[in-house]
């Protein structure tokens, strides 16, 4: 099961899932395939499992509470991952090295 958390912006959301492979990355290759919701190029963090935050590069603001997020939930996870964002480069992710990185 995955859970949608949406900022108060809406503008920065997050998917979270009760465990099993969901975590696991897969299916991600979808994300953003369809040009998604998001200002600018798709954003996303994976810092820990059955967590992803998704976002738009067109906003510093953006970009700037998902890294909170992000530290946060490196934080409190049981299982941390990453601090690291990603981007969707045509069909593969690679490291986002925009602002807030």
């Amino acid at each position: 099961m995955l859970r949608l958390v949406v900022s108060e912006r809406d503008e920065c959301g997050g998917a979270a899932s009760g465990g099993g492979s969901e975590g696991s990355g897969e299916g991600f290759e979808g994300i953003g395939d369809d040009g998604g919701a998001v200002e600018g190029e798709l954003v996303v963090s994976v810092p820990a499992r059955d967590v992803l935050y998704v976002t738009g590069d067109a906003s510093p603001e953006n970009l700037s509470e998902l890294r909170g997020w992000t530290s946060k939930m490196l934080e409190q996870a049981d299982k941390p991952l990453s601090r690291v964002f990603l981007r969707r480069n045509g069909t593969q992710w690679e490291p986002y090295t925009g602002f807030a990185d």
